[in-house]
């Protein structure tokens, strides 16, 4: 028996008995990704299938759902985008109820910020300087960006006058803290 056959006749064996039931209540389920038996606990919910779970488990899921994404990145990014743009009101207003209810995590998140900045400007005079250049950057309605930024997964930057470029509120929420690892940073601008 070849071992494609022994594979094949498996399959079908778990197809004909997807669930373990004790006393006529499904308990277990079989995964049609990996091929493994787990509790109900581990598959998402849907009252339509058997069991009232999905076939395959949260962990497949999540691992077919990265796939997805990191082959068709490019047209993910572009809906987002275009739903970004035909949609900016309904987000705005949507932003806004969502910072009204959660305003205490919000200073919490803004006073962490701020005590960062703080640990990471070197001296005082870096501080005023600094605080020259955001209101240098609010008079001509930009933002002050970090070029390296703050918190990054690979890197930290300083809250330093070298550190910092003027962009516009769009150009500055695109490009969030990505690093290329070069000191220009400009990779982030071809998704805009």
């Amino acid at each position: 028996m070849s071992k494609s056959k022994g594979i094949h006749k498996k399959k079908r064996v778990f197809i004909e008995n997807p669930i373990k039931e004790a006393n006529g209540v499904p308990i277990e389920r079989i995964c049609t990704s990996c091929y493994v038996f787990k509790s109900l606990d581990n598959f998402f919910k849907n009252k339509k299938r058997i069991a009232g779970v999905y076939p395959t488990c949260k962990e497949c899921c999540s691992t077919q759902s990265k796939q997805r994404y990191s082959v068709n990145k490019d047209i993910y990014s572009k809906k987002q985008r275009h739903y970004y743009l035909n949609n900016k009101e309904k987000i705005k207003l949507k932003t806004k109820l969502y910072n009204k209810q959660n305003r205490s995590k919000l200073n919490f998140y803004f006073y962490a910020r701020d005590r960062d900045k703080r640990q990471r400007a070197l001296t005082k005079i870096f501080l005023k300087e600094m605080r020259n250049l955001y209101k240098e950057a609010k008079n001509q309605g930009l933002t002050l960006d970090h070029i390296i930024p703050l918190k990054n997964k690979h890197v930290c930057g300083l809250h330093v006058p070298w550190n910092v470029q003027f962009l516009k509120f769009e150009e500055n929420a695109s490009k969030s803290s990505k690093f290329d690892g070069t000191y220009e940073n400009e990779s982030w601008r071809e998704n805009l």
